[in-house]
């Protein structure tokens, strides 16, 4: 393990959020972004995302073809066509999975589509449910000579050991005027089905907000034409000719111990209404 400072503004000043030996979520003092204090080597990282996250964490084994549509995948291509109208848009989309959104997205859309995932499982479901191409590997090793004019980040984002590098990495893989569509968990409206000690997952060592999300964003020169907030921070956004010089730093401290707290109730409430069979926050995912 090892010990690290805040992934948005740099400060090593931050308060824990739950008392838990691990995962140790911290809130920063300087900005209010929320970030995993305590990390795994690259090396144990890795080998997690190869071989045990998909079956761990969403119980995925053996080749799967059938998978619900979602409306965060409806979002991609309403938000993708309004953007692109060419059939030979080529599509990067990062951390891929399964290739549930990829074979979703090739259908509807008609793009040019393929993948970059860690895990081995996902690569070959990619590749021998969707006929979809997919590179094994992690993006801070992915060579490639290709552009692409749509990269993808459907909650992977958090999952990267320095979320700032990775965006300027995807920067550099996009073609002048091309587009990110990200989507992250939303740190300040916290899945209400879940407790905040679920919730707090281990793999994820960020938690964002529309604010921090934008300013990252905009730092590494990618500008937000599109944007949705509800239990999850939901943005598309457009590559733009220069970077932003400095980070906006906004301290959200006080908003996020607020969420946090409401949290608390809005889960007690849940808790109570499945004891009754009374439906609450229907469609809740992230």
């Amino acid at each position: 393990m090892k010990e690290v400072n805040c992934l948005y503004c740099g400060s090593n000043n931050g308060d824990i959020l739950i008392e838990r030996q691990f995962p140790r979520h911290k809130v920063c003092n300087n900005c209010g972004f929320v970030f995993m204090s305590q990390v795994p080597d690259n090396e144990s990282n890795s080998e997690f995302y190869e071989d045990l996250y998909w079956k761990e964490h969403h119980h995925f084994d053996g080749i799967i073809k059938d998978y619900p549509v979602t409306n965060r995948q409806k979002s991609m291509v309403e938000w993708l066509k309004k953007s692109l109208d060419s059939s030979t848009v080529k599509l990067l989309e990062i951390g891929c999975g399964f290739g549930f959104n990829l074979d979703y997205l090739s259908k509807n859309t008609g793009f040019l589509v393929q993948g970059l995932e860690i895990s081995k499982a996902g690569v070959l479901n990619t590749e021998k449910a969707f006929h979809i191409k997919c590179t094994h590997g992690m993006l801070e090793e992915y060579k490639t000579d290709e552009n692409f004019q749509v990269v993808v980040l459907s909650h992977v984002l958090e999952h990267f050991e320095n979320p700032l590098e990775a965006l300027r990495i995807i920067h550099g893989l996009l073609e002048l005027e091309g587009y990110l569509w990200v989507e992250v968990p939303n740190i300040l409206a916290p899945n209400p089905k879940k407790t905040m000690q679920n919730w707090l997952a281990k793999e994820h060592r960020s938690y964002f907000s529309m604010n921090k999300l934008k300013g990252m964003l905009e730092h590494v020169g990618l500008e937000v034409v599109f944007e949705e907030e509800a239990h999850f921070c939901r943005m598309l956004a457009k590559k733009a000719e220069d970077s932003k010089s400095s980070l906006k730093i906004m301290n959200e401290k006080v908003s996020v111990l607020k969420a946090i707290k409401k949290h608390y109730y809005k889960n007690k409430l849940f808790q109570i209404a499945s004891k009754l069979n009374i439906e609450l926050y229907k469609g809740t995912r992230a």
